[in-house]
């Protein structure tokens, strides 16, 4: 049976197999931040992103 060990220090994680001497470092990897959608972001956010709409009348324009 195999005994690992595990140990950190501020940039890296190790891993070594006390049996064989097999040794594995792994760099700590930030997580990705959360996209912004509607669900996640405040009310004053959506607020300040409000945007006027034209509307525009289809039978002004129209040649029929």
């Amino acid at each position: 049976m195999d005994r690992i060990v595990m140990y950190s220090d501020d940039e890296k994680q190790y891993r070594e197999c006390v049996s064989c001497g097999y040794k594995d470092e792994m760099r700590f990897v930030t997580p990705p931040r959360e996209l912004e959608t509607r669900v996640n972001t405040t009310a004053e956010q959506r607020q300040q992103e409000v945007r006027p709409v034209r509307l525009m009348d289809p039978l002004k324009d129209s040649k029929h």
